[in-house]
């Protein structure tokens, strides 16, 4: 999962520092199968220091490598010291997802210059070939707010608002309210982590002999890009 978070101050977002990759216990045919976990870096892409992806690959056992050389193909098309602004960027990165087919989930964010002049922030959701800006409403005013990018909706499902049976009755349970306007970068960054825990707890949650794994983040500032290694959440 990929929890992003768009705040006043930055661009947060979050995903686990691992892969899972189902392999087969032994070589013979018809060999039953399990599920490793695999400590990994690979999640996130930067451009120009300004802009970031943070991925998951839609198909668990796909390379993280091969999206990231897929993508990186893009970059060419600016000579060397120009800078594309985030939205003449992100037309070249849906088409090279659309051409080369790739398959993931994605959150690309970065700062652009709004019809002031002032920094505007530029989130973008990807989910597959269907990607779109997520932190502006209907009339293209920014919002700040989050966003949950999952294969198998599991936070978002805990989030918002459901109907949850009681007896012969279904009952409208409200969405948990969160209030990302009011954050500080450290706000933003610890709900990030936590949910993205959320979600792997939730994922393994009868496999309590494996511990959660490790999380990577990355802020976003209208000056630049600010990495953080990854940690437990």
């Amino acid at each position: 999962m990929i929890a992003a978070f768009f705040i006043p101050d930055a661009i947060v977002m979050a995903t686990a520092a691992c892969d899972s990759y189902t392999v087969a216990t032994a070589p013979d045919e018809g060999s039953p199968v399990t599920t490793i976990h695999i400590p990994s870096s690979g999640h996130m892409m930067t451009f120009w220091n300004r802009y970031a992806l943070v991925f998951r690959p839609a198909d668990e056992n796909m390379l993280c490598s091969e999206i990231t050389a897929r993508l990186r193909e893009v970059c060419r098309r600016w000579p060397d010291g120009e800078v594309p602004a985030i939205d003449a960027l992100m037309p070249y990165i849906k088409k090279q997802i659309m051409d080369t087919g790739i398959q993931m989930l994605g959150v690309m964010a970065g700062y652009g210059n709004g019809s002031d002049g002032a920094p505007e922030q530029f989130v973008y959701q990807i989910l597959g070939s269907n990607i779109r800006r997520v932190n502006v409403d209907n009339d293209l005013r920014p919002l700040f707010d989050y966003v949950c990018v999952e294969k198998n909706p599991m936070v978002n499902r805990l989030l918002q608002e459901v109907a949850v049976r009681n007896g012969d009755q279904w009952e409208t349970q409200p969405s948990v309210l969160l209030h990302p306007r009011y954050y500080s970068t450290e706000m933003a960054l610890s709900m990030a982590r936590r949910l993205v825990d959320i979600s792997s707890m939730t994922a393994r949650i009868e496999d309590v002999a494996t511990p959660l794994p490790e999380i990577e983040s990355i802020v976003i500032t209208p000056t630049g890009i600010i990495p953080n290694n990854p940690q437990n959440g």
